[in-house]
C-alpha cells in the first residue's frame, strides 16, 4: 500500500541504510487475503530476510538495525533511546490509526487515486 505511513517507515529505515530491497505494493482490500493466507495477518509492512519474516515496522525496524549497524537508526544513549521508541509506540498504537482511519475515509471516494 503505497499510501500506508508503517510500510513507508520500513522504506525509509531501508533507504537510510542503503539496503536494498523490492517493495511490492498491493491493493487496499484485496491485500487482506492474500497476506492472511500467506503470514497469517493482514498488516503492512512485512519483511521477508534471509528466513526471516518480520511481520510489523518496528520489528522491521529492530531488525534492520541489528543486521545493518553502519547509520544508526536509534540513538546510542539508552534512555534517549528508550523515550524515542516510547514515541514511536504512541504514535504506532494510538496516532496512526486514527490518522489511517481519516484519510482512508477521505481517499478511498476518489477511485482513480486510491486504486
Amino acid at each position: 500500500m503505497r499510501l500506508s505511513m508503517y510500510p513507508e517507515k520500513a522504506r525509509w529505515a531501508l533507504d537510510y541504510k542503503r539496503v536494498p530491497h523490492v517493495r511490492h505494493s498491493l491493493l487496499p482490500g484485496p491485500h487482506a487475503v492474500q497476506l492472511m493466507v500467506r503470514f497469517g495477518q493482514k498488516a503492512m509492512p512485512i519483511l521477508r530476510h534471509e528466513g526471516n519474516v518480520l511481520k510489523s515496522s518496528a520489528a522491521v525496524l529492530d531488525y534492520v538495525e541489528k543486521t545493518w549497524p553502519d547509520s544508526p537508526l536509534y540513538l546510542q544513549d539508552a534512555v534517549l533511546r528508550e523515550q524515542a521508541l516510547e514515541v514511536q509506540r504512541w504514535f504506532d498504537d494510538k496516532v496512526g490509526p486514527a490518522v489511517r482511519c481519516a484519510c482512508f475515509h477521505e481517499w478511498l471516494p476518489h477511485t482513480e487515486y486510491s486504486a
